[in-house]
């Protein structure tokens, strides 16, 4: 099962919720409980349709609340730098709050662990 997509089963079960439409009469008369089967699938077809469209919602949302975080993080990593680079241009390079401005922005470089992706793709550690 795990290699059937959803649309794929969603399209099987109007299949054979047409099947049964179709063949009704032969299918009862052959011993078949149609109005079992039909209620049945179809209520398994609504959930499933309904749990699909709830999924998809949500790697919708992922997506944008990604590109939301990304931007955020991109504004707070150049304000945090932008201020490293003051500390170091009022105390200078080679004071000792230079020194820990310095070793503060390589450390803050060093975190850079993605390549950054367009919305959407997945991050490969980097």
């Amino acid at each position: 099962m795990a290699n059937r997509s959803v649309p794929s089963v969603l399209g099987h079960c109007t299949t054979v919720l047409t099947i049964l439409e179709q063949h009704e009469a032969e299918l009862i008369a052959a011993g078949l409980d149609v109005s079992k089967f039909r209620t049945a699938l179809t209520e398994k077809h609504s959930r499933l349709a309904h749990r699909n469209d709830e999924q998809e919602a949500l790697k919708r949302n992922l997506v944008a609340k990604t590109a939301e975080t990304q931007t955020a993080s991109t504004d707070a990593y150049t304000t945090a730098s932008s201020t490293i680079d003051a500390i170091r241009g009022v105390m200078g390079k080679t004071s000792p709050l230079g020194k820990q401005a310095t070793a503060l922005r390589t450390a803050l470089n060093k975190t850079r662990t993605r390549t950054a992706k367009p919305a959407g793709e997945a991050s490969q550690p980097g």
